[in-house]
């Protein structure tokens, strides 16, 4: 039987499976305390805060035709110096991961951990 990840990167190529086995390590590193919860249909890892996995959702790695993207729910609030953040909803943005681009993995990072500050703040001023 597939693990709900498996199913999610069944079928993809190697280069988009690599990238989202090296986002996963990037959240669980930068965030530990978060809970991962993989989400086949949508075809997303989410990760939140607490026992509610979409209301404390912060941020989830997507896999899209021709790559990976990385979104947070409160894009719109985090700062983003070297404009890596796409979208223009009211506060969703995300990353977007194409093959064979360059990756600024420690800016990528630092959104990441900000994201998970913001819903940390938020979470506590509720």
């Amino acid at each position: 039987m597939k693990t709900a990840l498996a199913t999610i990167l069944y079928g993809q190529a190697q280069e988009v499976q690599l990238l989202v086995e090296r986002l996963q390590l990037l959240v669980g590193e930068a965030c530990p305390e978060a809970r991962e919860k993989v989400y086949p249909g949508w075809k997303i890892v989410a990760y939140s805060l607490g026992d509610k996995p979409l209301l404390g959702m912060f941020c989830y790695i997507g896999v899209v035709k021709g790559g990976v993207n990385l979104g947070f729910n409160q894009g719109a609030s985090l700062a983003d110096p070297l404009g890596l953040l796409q979208g223009r909803g009211k506060s969703n943005r995300q990353v977007r991961f194409r093959t064979g681009k360059p990756i600024p993995w420690e800016a990528v990072r630092s959104l990441v951990e900000n994201a998970y500050a913001l819903a940390l703040w938020q979470s506590q001023t509720e």
